[in-house]
């Protein structure tokens, strides 16, 4: 009797005996089992080879298994770093190691992961990977979801780059009183310059720094600085760059330049929708630059009252031609910074 599909016997056996994994026998009454060609596989007892060996992932669950076998190297790919591909792996199923994470079962690219709350795989092949429910998310830890384990479940919570978690939103008394003091600081440094402004050595000191400056070239550089700081700052939001902290400790000190009020007074996260965040980082630059104009225009109005001038009359003449060219510097200043 011909042995089935799948199995095979020997001259003289008096029984069918299944072909082990890595072999196959696509007809009956075969005197032997024939080895999966690579990198492709079998479990026991199949007929054709439709799983890829160890060492590869199937990249389509839902190819069929003709195709498989016709286009083995189309149809099985090459394990990824840190990722555990046994035989019959399959992209949905593939095991990510301990500290990687990937966005999901549809993509084979890893990330090591930087956040104590990002503990990533077991290292053994998953059968599903949810992604809808936080709590769930095989990578993270409790209370953390999204790429990385960065994106807070709770929505009272942000995630802090400086702790490494997610902490409760602050009050929104604090972010107004950090708010407030910001604009406090940025009017008493005011007042100080033009207090110093009105010493006798003002002018000369001023002649010599404009001097200085012109000789040395202070604005390009400064502009120099500002850029590579805005250009190096958006690589991680951007394009998901992560740079070395080597490399990066030393720029800890160029966040002045950020000039973002939304992380100064109040995370992006705790303000609400992305929608409201977009409406609000774009309209807050115009509202700083119409405080700005508003506290030159009000200085300018205060210094003729003081010498003597009637307040509404004082406040006409302060709109002169050089008013206006201050106006214009502070606020192309402000939205270059921004």
């Amino acid at each position: 009797t011909d042995c089935p599909a799948g199995s095979y016997s020997n001259q003289g056996s008096h029984s069918c005996v299944q072909c082990e994994a890595g072999y196959y026998a696509a007809n009956r009454g075969q005197g032997q089992c024939v080895p999966c060609p690579h990198p492709l596989s079998s479990k026991s007892g199949d007929v054709t080879c439709s799983v890829c060996k160890e060492g590869f992932y199937l990249k389509t669950a839902s190819a069929e298994s003709h195709s498989i076998f016709d286009n083995p190297t189309e149809h099985c790919k090459p394990c990824p770093p840190n990722a555990n591909c046994s035989a019959g792996t399959a992209l949905a199923s593939l095991g990510v190691d301990v500290g990687y994470w990937r966005a999901s079962n549809a993509t084979s690219e890893l990330h090591r992961c930087d956040s104590e709350t990002c503990s990533g795989g077991s290292g053994q092949p998953s059968r599903r990977r949810r992604l809808t429910d936080g709590d769930d998310d095989p990578y993270c830890t409790a209370g953390h979801t999204g790429p990385l384990c960065e994106v807070c479940v709770a929505d009272s919570d942000y995630f802090s780059s400086a702790e490494g978690r997610c902490v409760a939103c602050p009050s929104t008394a604090r972010s107004a009183g950090i708010f407030v003091g910001f604009v406090i600081v940025i009017a008493v440094l005011a007042a100080v310059y033009a207090g110093l402004r009105r010493l006798p050595l003002s002018r000369r000191l001023r002649q010599r720094a404009t001097r200085i400056e012109s000789e040395v070239g202070l604005q390009p550089k400064f502009k120099i600085v500002v850029s590579f700081y805005q250009v190096s700052s958006a690589f991680g939001v951007v394009y998901g760059i992560r740079l070395d902290k080597h490399f990066t400790r030393w720029l800890d000190v160029l966040e002045l330049f950020s000039l973002d009020l939304v992380d100064v007074a109040i995370p992006g996260s705790c303000i609400g929708t992305m929608d409201t965040r977009l409406l609000f980082a774009g309209l807050w630059p115009y509202a700083a630059a119409a405080l700005v104009s508003l506290a030159i225009v009000a200085w300018a109005a205060l210094s003729r009252c003081l010498e003597g001038e009637s307040p509404f009359p004082a406040l006409l003449r302060a709109f002169d031609r050089k008013l206006l060219g201050s106006l214009l510097y502070w606020a192309i200043f402000v939205f270059y910074l921004v």
